[in-house]
C-alpha cells in the first residue's frame, strides 16, 4: 500500500472491549521509544488476538498473506509526539484512535510525495540548486494533517512517512497493529 486509508474497522462493542483491555493493562512511560517521545506504552499482544474485524479487513485489502506482528496501546499526553518516520518493521500498519479527551495538538501528520502536475501558463516557477535540473517530483514534501475521529483507523504501508504533532492539552489513546 503506497498511500493511506481512513476507515471504520471496529464496531462499538469491539471498541468498548479495546478500551476495557487498555484500562486493565500496565503501562510504561517512555521519555523516548524509538520515534515516540513522552508516551505511555502498553503491550496488547496476548490480550487481544484474534480480533476478527481487524483480521478480516486486512485480508480484504492485502494481496499478501499478512500476519499480525505486534499490537500495543499508546497514550499521548501534553508534551508527547511522534517524529516523522516510516514503519520499516511492518508491511502494513493499522492505528485506531480509541479516545481523544480535550485534545489540542496530537494530530496525525503525513509527509506525502509531490506529484507531477501541469503548471498553469499564468503561474511562474523559480527553482534553485538541484531543483533547476530535477524538480522535486516524488519527494515527500507535501505535509498533510489527517483528522481521525474516535473509533476510526488509519491504515498504511511501511513507506508512508507519518508522525503525531505535539500534544498541547488533553490526551490521545491509540491501538497500534503491525502486520508482516
Amino acid at each position: 500500500m503506497d498511500t493511506y486509508q481512513k476507515v471504520q474497522i471496529f464496531d462499538n462493542n469491539e471498541l468498548d472491549t479495546l478500551k476495557s483491555v487498555y484500562s486493565s493493562l500496565p503501562s510504561v512511560t517512555f521519555f523516548q521509544y524509538h520515534n515516540l517521545f513522552n508516551v505511555e506504552y502498553s503491550v496488547a499482544d496476548r490480550y487481544i488476538h484474534p480480533l476478527n474485524s481487524l483480521n478480516e479487513y486486512v485480508k480484504q485489502i492485502s494481496n499478501d498473506n499478512l500476519e499480525i506482528h505486534s499490537s500495543y496501546f499508546l497514550k499521548y499526553t501534553p508534551g508527547s509526539f511522534a517524529r516523522l518516520h516510516p514503519d520499516h518493521q511492518s508491511k502494513l500498519t493499522v492505528v485506531t484512535l480509541l479516545e481523544s479527551n480535550d485534545l489540542v495538538g496530537g494530530d496525525t501528520i503525513l509527509s506525502l510525495p509531490y506529484k507531477r502536475r501541469p503548471r498553469p501558463a499564468d503561474q511562474q516557477c523559480r527553482r534553485s540548486g538541484k531543483e533547476n535540473k530535477q524538480p522535486p517530483y516524488g519527494q515527500n514534501i507535501v505535509q498533510r494533517v489527517v483528522t481521525v475521529e474516535d473509533g476510526q483507523s488509519l491504515v498504511y504501508g511501511n513507506k508512508l512517512i507519518h508522525g503525531v504533532t505535539e500534544v498541547e492539552q488533553g490526551s490521545r489513546v491509540v491501538f497500534v497493529n503491525w502486520y508482516r
